[in-house]
């Protein structure tokens, strides 16, 4: 068995001599503390340490829908059901966001994936882009309405009228064109929180 004593691996000394930095720690003397009480954490964690301290060097948006009002619209038999809604969405983020879509998808009572929704047109009297509205700008800290009228194209208004429907509504879809790129259109702070959904009940006949 070697007698050399442990060494601190140059990643831990790199890491945590720029966190005792950051941080105003004094003297160096007090950045070996820091080194020695970190001596159990893995590369990894120093990585996923670094993603979350850039989160907040690098300002970026982060986009989330405040509500949404939606109404039947216009419906009639043999016709799919219309929807008039209105969306508020937020950049709560510290970064101005760039153009990004709004997309609407529906869920039917008793659906047999409750995971699932169907894919819905949303025109907007303002800029479209794949038949969804379009926003080109929104400032950190701005919100913006987006409204239109969502039309659930797999649908007839006979098969839902007297039922309730879930609306869904998505701030910077994914799916642009034929891919999903890894951030969608705004790369956000938080990529998880860009949903929002809310039950509406269709007249009856």
């Amino acid at each position: 068995m070697s007698n050399q004593p442990k060494t601190t691996p140059w990643y831990r000394l790199a890491v945590c001599g720029l966190l005792a930095a950051s941080l105003g720690s004094g003297p160096m003397s007090h950045a070996d503390d820091v080194i020695m009480e970190s001596s159990s954490y893995s590369l990894q964690d120093y990585w996923q340490y670094w993603q979350d301290l850039l989160q907040y060097a690098v300002p970026r948006p982060d986009l989330v829908i405040n509500d949404v009002v939606a109404w039947p619209w216009a419906s009639a038999r043999g016709t799919p059901v219309s929807l008039l809604v209105f969306v508020e969405v937020m950049n709560q983020g510290f970064g101005d966001a760039g153009t990004f879509r709004v997309s609407a998808e529906y869920q039917t009572p008793n659906p047999l994936n409750p995971q699932h929704y169907d894919s819905a047109t949303f025109t907007s009297s303002g800029s479209s882009r794949f038949n969804y509205p379009t926003v080109s700008y929104l400032d950190a800290g701005d919100t913006v309405l987006v409204w239109g009228v969502v039309t659930l194209t797999a649908t007839k208004f006979e098969d839902l009228a007297g039922k309730s429907i879930l609306l869904k509504i998505t701030a910077d879809d994914c799916y642009i064109g034929n891919f999903v790129p890894a951030t969608c259109t705004v790369d956000e702070a938080d990529e998880t929180n860009n949903d929002f959904v809310i039950e509406v009940p269709i007249p009856s006949l």
